[in-house]
């Protein structure tokens, strides 16, 4: 996985990790087969990410937003580092996925959408494909959340 720091100039990679999937690292075999030291521990993408992020950090060239797929929107630890360091973000996130938005107050992404994007241009409408096994809602080209957020 990788990081690429974006701008209307160009972009360039700041950050990479190899992921490696739990079952190579919890299978000495082909943990050893593949040459996988020792010390080499887990870790989740979303944990990978916020290595990564906190490295921008220290090195002075932490982006000012973040995107990422369903695999990191539904990881609180990540959007928590994300909030606590100063770093928007737009990640996607499945319709059953829920959120507090205020105190003991919790939504689905879908209700949301529907509640708070009514108008039918500011959503599209997606059939499930292989990947995915209900419809989702994703924001329609040109109206992602950090593009509302920022009008």
């Amino acid at each position: 996985m990788h990081c690429s720091y974006a701008t209307t100039s160009g972009h360039a990679l700041i950050g990479a990790r190899i992921y490696l999937p739990h079952e190579q690292i919890t299978d000495a075999d082909r943990r050893a087969a593949l040459g996988i030291p020792d010390t080499v521990e887990f870790r989740t993408k979303p944990q990978l990410a916020q290595d990564i992020l906190a490295e921008a950090i220290t090195d002075d060239t932490v982006p000012p937003w973040a995107t990422g797929d369903e695999v990191y929107g539904r990881s609180p630890q990540l959007r928590t580092f994300l909030q606590d360091n100063g770093i928007g973000y737009v990640m996607r996130v499945g319709c059953a996925f829920t959120t507090e938005i205020a105190p003991h107050q919790r939504i689905h992404a879908e209700a949301a959408v529907t509640t708070h994007l009514t108008q039918e241009q500011h959503r599209e409408r997606i059939k499930p494909d292989a990947t995915t096994t209900t419809p989702q809602t994703k924001p329609a080209v040109g109206t992602t959340g950090f593009e509302r957020a920022n009008r």
